[in-house]
């Protein structure tokens, strides 16, 4: 706790995330939309470069959940046939989701399950592709005889790509 801690204090003090008080709790989130770009880039540069990146992600991307992912690129955010699932926390949803997605955060999944439309595609996306809340989802789903597929992007990189998004 104390490293972690201490990496927070550095990059709060280069301007790279900002830090509010909650209760005795420290919320901490990047500063700005730069500085979510400069994370996005970084992350897709250390992923050219450390080989034991792509290999964990070669080693999850057989499974059930990331076989068939969609592309972001084919996504129709106005189709009646899907539905957009977002499993990311409430707080975040509400700050900015992906339009027409219905937020159904992944510890609410299993009680909510009947909010679900049957019949219908159904899109899943988190935060973005490293994030494991789409997969935990994705087998909740699978388990319940939904046809589901993840979102090959998360929400990061959807607004990153200057696709449409719902701000409260």
């Amino acid at each position: 706790i104390a490293n972690v801690s201490r990496h927070l204090q550095m990059l709060k003090s280069v301007n790279l995330i900002k830090s509010r008080k909650e209760g005795k709790y420290n919320c901490y989130t990047l500063a700005d939309e730069e500085t979510c770009r400069f994370f996005s880039y970084y992350k897709k540069f250390t992923y050219s470069r450390l080989p034991e990146i792509p290999l964990s992600m070669n080693i999850i991307s057989d499974k059930p959940t990331r076989v068939s992912m969609m592309h972001f690129e084919d996504v129709d955010v106005d189709a009646d046939n899907i539905v957009i699932l977002d499993v990311r926390p409430r707080e975040e949803y509400e700050k900015g989701h992906i339009p027409n997605a219905i937020s159904i955060p992944l510890e609410d999944l299993e009680s909510n399950l009947n909010k679900i439309p049957k019949g219908k595609e159904l899109i899943t996306y988190c935060r973005d592709n490293y994030c494991i809340l789409a997969d935990k989802a994705m087998a909740i789903l699978f388990r319940e005889g939904f046809h589901a597929r993840r979102l090959d992007i998360g929400f990061v990189d959807w607004k990153l790509a200057e696709l449409p998004i719902v701000q409260n």
